[in-house]
């Protein structure tokens, strides 16, 4: 077993975070499979990711799939496990959908049973598969993408807040796997804030239309939107943020502006809660630097919070300790 190649599994993987996760992983040599609900995305993430693998011989793998099929999912697990040998060293799940509608208003139609599909049902069974070819494998690291919105109330989405704290509770459950003596399998949930994604994009102008319908100020509205995503309807993860040392947490409604004039941008609703957005590319580094490349003993939580403060990104781990200052910090600060 200990033969096979190294490989790694991203669902919502040809678009925002996902990808940029799945390119990492490719750089660090890691055969990999992605999933998503597109196509076309698929088929122009494999061309990419073809082109930047370090070796002709690794293989780059798509498959079609909906990750709230159970039956789909656990296919898609096993045709990985069949392309490469019986490994499957690292998978994140990255898959989520946004909240629409507004749950507070009894006319306004909401997606919450989906949310709860794929925001929390998929990274179960996800998880739940991970861990079963992990352990009959050589172990291996889990990271499920949650949000910040999983550590703090988020007013305008609490359906979503909800799967994703469930998500990182789950994560916290699993902590005693990591020290499995023969197959240790690490489960680390990431919460990232903003991050400028498409996702995110079309997330925020759902709670600005929200926030319109109920009257409500607009910085309260930025920091309740903190999400993580990107692509198609069960696609790709990307994510929120500002501060917490400078800036409201998410669901923090003291700092409402007052009477509804014109709807400002999201970059402006960020630059209001004193953040500014992260890259993608910036997100999945702190991810993989952090929950993938990291030995499992070195973790010290099972949740990583992305944040922003000034032209530096932060690392900070559930009990507030703070773990790099920036990506070329990282290998040397372990604090």
């Amino acid at each position: 077993m200990d033969a096979a190649p190294k490989s790694a599994l991203v669902t919502g993987g040809a678009a925002g975070i996902g990808f940029e996760i799945a390119c990492l992983l490719v750089d660090r040599g890691y055969g990999i499979t992605i999933l998503d609900l597109d196509q076309t995305l698929l088929v122009a993430a494999k061309h990419r990711l073809e082109a930047r693998r370090p070796r002709p011989s690794m293989r780059i793998a798509t498959t079609l799939c909906d990750v709230t099929h159970a039956a789909d999912l656990g296919a898609a697990v096993r045709l990985h496990l069949e392309r490469f040998g019986g490994s499957l060293d690292v998978l994140v799940n990255n898959a989520g959908v946004a909240e629409r509608g507004d749950f507070l208003t009894p006319s306004e139609a909401s997606n919450w049973r989906a949310v709860l599909d794929v925001d929390l049902a998929a990274v179960v069974e996800g998880t739940r598969l991970g861990i079963r070819a992990m352990t009959k494998g050589r172990g291996g690291t889990i990271v499920n993408v949650a949000s910040a919105g999983g550590l703090f109330p988020m007013p305008f989405s609490p359906v979503y807040a909800a799967a994703k704290a469930g998500v990182v509770m789950l994560c916290r459950s699993l902590e005693g796997l990591a020290f499995e003596k023969t197959t240790p399998v690490v489960v680390r949930a990431f919460c990232p804030q903003f991050v400028d994604t498409a996702f995110v994009a079309r997330a925020s102008e759902e709670v600005m239309r929200v926030h319109a319908v109920r009257g409500e100020g607009a910085t309260n509205a930025a920091v309740g939107s903190s999400s993580s995503h990107s692509s198609s309807p069960t696609g790709s993860s990307s994510s929120n943020g500002s501060s917490p040392s400078s800036s409201p947490s998410p669901g923090d409604s003291s700092n409402s502006s007052g009477p509804v004039g014109s709807a400002p941008t999201f970059k402006e609703l960020v630059a209001a809660t004193g953040g500014r957005l992260l890259t993608a590319r910036e997100a999945a580094s702190a991810c993989v630097e952090e929950l993938v490349d990291r030995p499992p003993h070195e973790h010290g939580s099972s949740a990583l919070l992305l944040t922003t403060s000034g032209p530096k990104w932060w690392a900070f781990d559930a009990a507030g300790r703070r773990r790099a200052a920036d990506p070329a910090a990282a290998a040397k600060s372990r604090l």
